[in-house]
């Protein structure tokens, strides 16, 4: 795929990503198998991320491999598109990349036998916070009352 250029047209370009997309079906669905993701709703809103940002399609027009490459490490790390917060296809320098979430770091921290816990919590401007890192390592959070 990587010799091969993307169509120009938005529309087409969507097509044709999908064409990509179907012939790894078999790739994606094993990658996919007991996360819960439907291979069908997966491949679904990634096309529908690449048809609704501008910014995203040019990147995948540029390196449509990229963009392909993005979805199977998603698929890999049993990350949802559809899920907020839990991966992103984001544009940058022409490519596509895939950004985890938040709520997609803590999906597959928790899959993590050594993971003990986790507590995600938003430090805000008026919040108390300190943090020491070394031999005795330090956390305090406090919100104003």
């Amino acid at each position: 795929m990587s010799n091969e250029v993307a169509p120009t047209q938005p529309r087409t370009l969507v097509q044709y990503l999908d064409e990509q997309i179907t012939k790894r079906a078999d790739k994606f669905a094993t990658l996919l198998q007991g996360t819960g993701v439907s291979p069908d709703k997966f491949k679904l809103v990634a096309l529908q991320q690449l048809a609704s940002k501008a910014e995203l399609a040019k990147a995948a027009q540029s390196d449509p491999a990229s963009f392909i490459s993005s979805m199977l490490t998603a698929a890999e790390q049993g990350l949802d598109f559809a899920r907020p917060n839990e991966a992103h296809l984001v544009p940058i320098g022409g490519k596509v990349v895939l950004f985890r979430g938040y709520k997609g770091i803590v999906k597959m921290a928790r899959r993590n036998e050594r993971v003990a816990d986790i507590d995600v919590q938003v430090v805000r401007a008026n919040d108390k916070y300190e943090r020491r890192y070394g031999t005795a390592p330090f956390m305090s959070h406090e919100p104003p009352p």
